[in-house]
């Protein structure tokens, strides 16, 4: 399961295959292993996706990092001049994005379209469009001239990207695979709603679009610097492509295929304060700033160890010390009652802010496009309510209500 849907479980209202929930259980070690928790003196944020310099063992949408970005004289690139305002599959149907909200990112500047191909090795990949916010930016490229058989997992070997001349980003990326979360938290296909599961509860993955070509999506964030992909000059070095098999890439294709454009993107986030106690947690939520593809939720959350007890290989106990997490920002409410019970993309951060604050940070990319004057209430996750068959309710959830506190779009 790619890591844009590790928290589909927290979704579920029905019992799930054994197979989904192993690897949902996987992918959550994954992520707490991620999380470098430090003493109260050494404290700092942690970023969920780090940048690697190498392609081994890795995931789905988990890719390599290439510092420099060159172009290759065999490789040929063509810039349209304007831009075809046609959603990719991934951006439109995977981001449950309807056809208004499109049209209102398309107004504020948020979603941009580009029309810019680069052929080697007899693959023309075209880079489509970008939905770029304070925070994160989203980009698609159209892949044609190359298949892999039924079952296969497609993949580039490596990718670079630069933006204004800089890697400062954190990045997931991989083939669009069809698949979005339903409303019953389980995989579905998003072209119809069709369960993504076969008889034995494996995912089916459907890469190839109809008319045969694919989609290859790049997810960046960068939280330390406000507003870093707006506007910015970026140039984008896919290289090779082949397939994976249990983490493991294999070449099949030799080429490189090299962009660079300057990415659109706009401030359109709203800041809620809220100021609000989340049950016995300790936690505060202060505010949360929310824009149609991210959010960025600060706590004051003074620290507080817990020991947990685990157990050895030999059946041997042993317990170690930790540090709790404020309650994760997971959901929404929306004031038409439809609720939302996780919208975690991927990447993101968590962790507190600097080595002598209270102030404590939980940042990530919605897995859709969210309307943020539509919400009523946040979601934090209750760890202290019990999970019952029915996977979790709104019991499982502390509600804090949006109210008339908005501070508008910043």
């Amino acid at each position: 399961m790619s890591n844009d849907r590790i928290l589909r479980t927290l979704q579920q209202d029905v019992e799930i295959p054994e197979v989904v929930r192993k690897k949902a259980d996987q992918a959550f070690a994954r992520i707490h292993a991620e999380q470098e928790k430090t003493e109260p003196d050494n404290r700092k944020v942690v970023s969920y996706n780090k940048k690697e310099t190498e392609r081994k063992a890795i995931s789905k949408r988990k890719i390599a990092v290439v510092a420099a970005v060159a172009a290759l004289a065999t490789a040929t690139v063509t810039a349209g001049a304007a831009a075809y305002m046609k959603w990719s599959a991934g951006m439109a149907e995977g981001m449950q994005a309807t056809e208004i909200q499109q049209k209102q990112l398309e107004d504020n500047g948020m979603a941009a379209f580009t029309s810019q191909s680069c052929t080697d090795a007899g693959v023309t990949v075209t880079a489509q469009q970008s939905i770029t916010d304070n925070y994160n930016s989203h980009i698609s490229f159209k892949v044609e001239g190359f298949q892999v058989e039924d079952g296969q997992q497609p993949d580039f070997g490596s990718i670079s990207v630069l933006v204004n001349g800089k890697d400062d980003l954190n990045l997931d990326a991989g083939f669009y695979d069809g698949i979005i979360t339903g409303e019953d938290g389980m995989p579905v296909r998003a072209s119809d709603g069709s369960s993504a599961l076969d008889e034995n509860g494996d995912m089916i993955y459907y890469y190839v679009q109809e008319d045969g070509s694919m989609e290859f999506d790049i997810n960046m964030n960068n939280y330390s610097e406000k507003g870093f992909f707006i506007g910015k000059d970026i140039q984008v070095e896919l290289k090779d492509l082949g397939t994976v098999d249990k983490a493991e890439f294999t070449k099949t294709l030799e080429g490189t295929w090299s962009f660079e454009w300057t990415l659109g993107g706009a401030d359109t986030a709203k800041t809620y304060t809220l100021n609000q106690p989340l049950g016995d947690s300790g936690a505060t939520i202060q505010t949360v700033e929310i824009s149609p593809i991210s959010v960025y939720a600060e706590y004051n959350f003074p620290i507080q160890k817990e020991t947990i007890t685990g157990e050895n290989e030999d059946g041997t106990t042993s317990e170690s010390t930790t540090f709790k997490e404020a309650p994760p920002l997971m959901g929404i409410k929306l004031k038409d009652g439809t609720v939302i019970k996780n919208m975690y993309m991927g990447g993101g951060m968590i962790g507190y802010q600097n080595n002598s604050s209270d102030d404590y940070v939980y940042a990530y990319a919605t897995d859709r496009i969210i309307d943020p004057d539509q919400i009523a209430y946040f979601l934090f996750i209750n760890d202290d309510a019990p999970i019952g068959e029915q996977g979790m309710t709104e019991d499982n959830f502390y509600e804090v209500a949006v109210g008339e506190n908005q501070q508008g779009d910043r």
